[in-house]
């Protein structure tokens, strides 16, 4: 294999690999756990134990055996789904980023049925399609509480922490109290504005 055909081959692999990392994946499995889990028609209760040879006994007995480790992920996956099923295609579900998903869920019902914030979330990544939207529908999205989390080393987190208290405590001499989030954000501002600056200069 020459070099070209070896690089278009890893290349290819790594494209498989972020679409599977991406919403596809993650909505599929949404989809799967609403239809197995449905109160009417649960198909689990269908299903045999391989470790017993025996019907399930309860969904959780299911649960355990088929999820394992990942049954945080597919319950919230299933919950997104629940949120837009019946207003936002499968098809469109598909193609968009599980974070995008989830700004799409705090709009309203007209909104997320609208065929073009339906294609932009398909075609934006998360913070493209926040900020699109987030001028469409300020009310409903400016200030909304949500859990972002970073998972950081010690040593990436104990910086952090001390950066974080600097900012506090220099707000503070000016009896202006910050929260943590609100260090944050005045950080990453600081330093985009100097980005921006560089770039026109």
């Amino acid at each position: 294999m020459d070099v070209t055909a070896e690089a278009r081959q890893i290349d290819d692999w790594i494209e498989t690999i972020v679409k599977r990392m991406s919403g596809r994946d993650y909505m599929r499995l949404g989809k799967f756990m609403d239809k197995m889990t449905d109160k009417d028609r649960p198909l689990w209760a269908t299903l045999t134990n391989p470790k017993t040879g025996k019907m399930y006994n309860s969904q959780e007995e299911w649960v355990t055996v088929r999820l394992r480790s990942q049954r945080a992920t597919a319950f919230a996956a299933r919950q997104l789904y629940r949120s837009l099923k019946g207003t936002v295609p499968d098809e469109v579900m598909a193609e968009s980023e599980p974070g995008t998903l989830k700004v799409m869920v705090s709009l309203p019902s007209t909104a997320q049925k609208n065929p073009r914030i339906q294609k932009l979330a398909m075609s934006s990544t998360v913070a493209e399609f926040t900020s699109m939207v987030l001028k469409d529908f300020p009310d409903e999205l400016h200030d909304k509480k949500v859990t972002w989390a970073l998972r950081p080393t010690l040593t990436q987190a104990a910086m952090y922490d001390r950066v974080m208290e600097k900012v506090q405590a220099y707000y503070a001499e000016n009896e202006v109290s910050v929260s943590r989030e609100d260090a944050l954000e005045y950080l990453l501002r600081d330093s985009e504005e100097q980005i921006d600056s560089a770039k026109e200069e």
